[in-house]
């Protein structure tokens, strides 16, 4: 199912994941994020105080990093892109 997870978290070359915003819960700032070829990937967003909080809609494009959490891949330093 994340057969390509290891291999994400392996090859740390700085490279971001990119994808879109499935689902995305304003008040709670948790959802999904998909990914080609991955299944959809929890996003957790914590805004950060020097900034602006992101408003993420279905469909955003995103990216971000993933990392194993409970065996289970979540989606971590979310941007939108533009």
């Amino acid at each position: 199912m994340y057969s390509d997870l290891n291999k994400l978290n392996t090859e740390r070359d700085d490279k971001m994941v990119h994808g879109n915003i499935k689902w995305f819960g304003k008040k709670r700032r948790f959802g999904f994020v998909k990914s080609e070829g991955l299944s959809d990937i929890i996003v957790f967003y914590l805004p950060d105080s020097r900034g602006p909080e992101l408003i993420f809609e279905p469909g955003d494009c995103a990216s971000f990093d993933i990392i194993k959490r409970n065996k289970e891949p979540l989606a971590i330093n979310v941007k939108k892109l533009t």
